[in-house]
């Protein structure tokens, strides 16, 4: 029967990209045709029967989930012989942040947001202020979320609220 070398799981951010190679080869030398029967649509196979090497394109989307692939080797023999190998895709999904819209407000006044970061995957994050104009604060209520305190002043001028997001 055939067989299938050089698939391992893999370890991806959504929205990124790499390609895989594998062998396949045919202990009695008849040419093989390689199948992807299970895949998730961001992966794709580059191979021609008859070859012993191809690659999987491996693209995940913004959103994309993690899936399992399984590959398949049929060679030419009268009585063909068919050969499967599977390996997992993880997709690691990017934090939000929210909310992230722009705020507005006229000098010598103040406002408050309640801030929080989330993520799909369960992962362990943690928001931290990098920088910000001086009159703002952030209040961090837990390692995800906080509050966003704005108390302008005459003469103050606009700025961005930057955060550090570790996932």
């Amino acid at each position: 029967p055939p067989e299938i070398d050089g698939l391992y799981d893999v370890y991806l951010l959504e929205n990124s990209a790499m390609t895989l190679g594998f062998t396949v080869q045919d202990l009695d030398g008849s040419d093989i045709m390689m199948e992807l029967t299970d895949a998730p649509d961001y992966v794709t196979l580059n191979f021609e029967t008859g070859d012993s090497q191809g690659t999987l394109d491996i693209a995940p989307g913004w959103g994309a989930e993690s899936a399992q692939v399984t590959l398949t080797a049929t060679n030419s023999e009268d009585v063909p012989e068919v050969t499967s190998g599977s390996f997992d895709i993880f997709i690691n999904h990017y934090p939000t942040l929210s909310p992230t819209e722009t705020v507005y407000i006229l000098e010598g006044e103040s406002t408050s947001n309640e801030v929080e970061l989330s993520d799909v995957d369960g992962d362990t994050i943690s928001l931290n202020l990098q920088s910000a104009p001086d009159y703002v604060e952030y209040v961090a209520s837990s390692g995800s979320r906080g509050t966003i305190n704005i108390n302008t002043y005459n003469g103050a001028i606009s700025g961005d609220v930057v955060f550090d997001i570790d996932d």
